[in-house]
């Protein structure tokens, strides 16, 4: 009887692992996100970044719809390049969240890839960014290009989650920068410290594990069938309460308050991009509707906080509109709400043609855009 009961379990045993070992086998032939490894955050590396030096299948959704193969460099970002401290070429900047990382997208069709192929021998361009991080990575970012690299100018894109999420408060389980509330009641930044677990290295050997969570994001339609479906504007909700816009508020103020100490540069060597309301201009009436969203509301108020302290903007939602109007083309992929090859290039020849860029590059010869 307990031979009978053994072999029972076997079987039934078998019966499970052997499709989910075939799935195993099958999927590591085919372009599975094959995961970025993150450096530990602590005080040897307080910086967040990758580890370097790692090459990477980058692929979304269960067919694969996008891929890509990307570089991770010496420094720990996304970059076909190696980045070197030097003194005799000046130094761009590009800091970002995953619209800088862009691991959609190769390389040479991204806004940084753009640009230092149109200072290619008169100088550099770097970026640093990593999907997820808001204005508070983009301090401790753009203080490592200065003090590593010798930043001579900085472009920092700034995008629909990047003002409540620089708040801990309101992103309370992620490792990195964020700005909580001191003892006298003034915003201050803080580190939250990452260490890799033993469980989501094993995790990350798995082809299925990575295709489940990555490729199918189990996790978010498990949340999309228990939660109630929320309006977005420019991928972030439409509405949120009257507390987190103004500490959102608060937040650019504590932006714009570190922002000289940070960087060692004066306000005209620091351009921003600030992303338009997609999806919803593409059409009047729509872009109509998106008036008032939280997104709309805290990227007037960065934008003119900006201004007013003497740095150079670039909406880049009327220039969308009106490349738009023009191609007919979106700047997005279908599935995606990232910027595609074409939204990267909108955005790379505005920053081109900005007074920051070219007093640190003259005009190429050629006279190319």
């Amino acid at each position: 009887m307990k031979k009978k009961i053994i072999f029972a379990l076997l079987a039934i045993s078998l019966g499970l692992l052997a499709p989910l070992l075939l799935a195993e086998i099958v999927l590591r032939f085919l372009p599975v996100y094959s995961g970025m490894k993150l450096m530990p955050l602590n005080d040897t590396n307080p910086i967040l970044r990758f580890t370097p030096n790692q090459k990477i299948t980058w692929s979304k959704g269960w067919n694969f719809e996008l891929v890509n193969q990307l570089r991770i460099n010496n420094d720990g970002f996304v970059n076909d390049q190696d980045y070197e401290a030097r003194y005799d070429s000046p130094l761009f900047a590009v800091v970002g969240d995953s619209y800088i990382e862009a691991a959609m997208i190769p390389y040479a069709e991204t806004v940084q890839g753009r640009l230092a192929a149109a200072v290619d021998g008169r100088g550099r361009v770097y970026s640093f960014g990593k999907s997820g991080q808001p204005l508070t990575a983009y301090l401790i970012w753009a203080e490592h290009a200065r003090k590593a690299y010798w930043a001579d100018a900085l472009m920092i894109s700034v995008v629909g989650n990047d003002f409540d999420e620089s708040l801990n408060k309101y992103k309370t389980t992620y490792a990195g920068h964020y700005y909580v509330e001191g003892p006298g009641g003034e915003l201050e930044l803080k580190r939250f410290d990452y260490h890799p677990s033993l469980l989501r290295s094993l995790g990350r050997q798995s082809a299925l594990i990575r295709y489940l969570d990555w490729n199918c994001h189990i996790e978010g339609v498990l949340h999309r069938f228990t939660h109630r479906r929320e309006k977005f504007v420019g991928n972030v909700s439409a509405k949120k309460g009257e507390q987190v816009l103004a500490d959102s508020k608060r937040a650019v103020d504590a932006f714009f308050r570190d922002l000289p100490a940070k960087t060692g540069l004066p306000p005209e060597k620091i351009i921003f991009t600030v992303d338009g309301m997609r999806p919803h201009l593409y059409d009047a009436q729509t872009l109509k509707q998106a008036e008032g969203s939280f997104f709309d509301v805290l990227r007037q108020y960065f934008i003119e906080q900006a201004r007013r302290r003497g740095h150079e903007v670039i909406d880049l939602q009327p220039l969308f509109v009106g490349e738009f109007n023009k191609s007919r083309q979106r700047f997005e992929y279908p599935n995606d709400a990232h910027w595609n090859s074409a939204g990267h290039a909108v955005v790379a020849a505005a920053v081109r043609q900005s007074r920051t860029f070219q007093s640190l590059f003259k005009p190429a010869a050629d006279g190319k855009k």
